[in-house]
């Protein structure tokens, strides 16, 4: 998983190891007017390189190390799943009213 920010910002997560913070990050440098917020971002098809495009118009592509980007195996999933699964999708329980 990877997100990016208005502050120049891309992090990648590894849901499989933190749920509380990234597992990398990559901050772009400043441009000639400053800060340069980053507002795109997508995936290469073999999961090893990442495009973040920015403020200025620019593409920042990033490559992913292979131990990141490699398929985990069987158990790792299944533990993210574990974890996924105790999460609610539905609100606060609410009484029905007659």
């Amino acid at each position: 998983l990877a997100s990016v920010d208005g502050a120049g910002s891309l992090q990648m997560w590894d849901l499989c190891v933190s749920l509380e913070g990234p597992l990398a990050q990559y901050n772009i440098p400043s441009g000639p007017q400053g800060q340069r917020g980053l507002n795109s971002l997508g995936w290469a098809s073999d999961g090893k390189t990442l495009a973040a495009g920015d403020s200025e118009g620019k593409l920042h592509v990033i490559s992913i190390r292979s131990e990141v980007a490699e398929p985990r195996s069987d158990s790792v999933w299944e533990e993210l799943y574990s974890t996924i699964s105790g999460f609610s999708t539905e609100g606060p329980d609410v009484a029905a009213e007659d």
